[in-house]
């Protein structure tokens, strides 16, 4: 499980509640949280923190 998964999960949201909450498609959230694409844009990523209240690495999905 990746921390942005873990992370979601403690917190309550559900996958397209994050999309909503980031501003991004479903779909993307998903391949986030999949670590299939690692990559968001600076400013996702610092979303993503901020939802969450984690530190994410370079490559999303792994804890800093």
């Amino acid at each position: 499980m990746t921390i942005i998964k873990e992370a979601r999960l403690k917190k309550g949201y559900t996958q397209l509640q994050m999309a909503q909450m980031i501003g991004v498609a479903h779909l993307t959230y998903i391949l986030w949280e999949k670590g299939v694409t690692k990559n968001p844009t600076p400013e996702n990523k610092e979303k993503l923190e901020k939802i969450l209240g984690i530190k994410l690495s370079a490559r999303t999905g792994n804890h800093k």
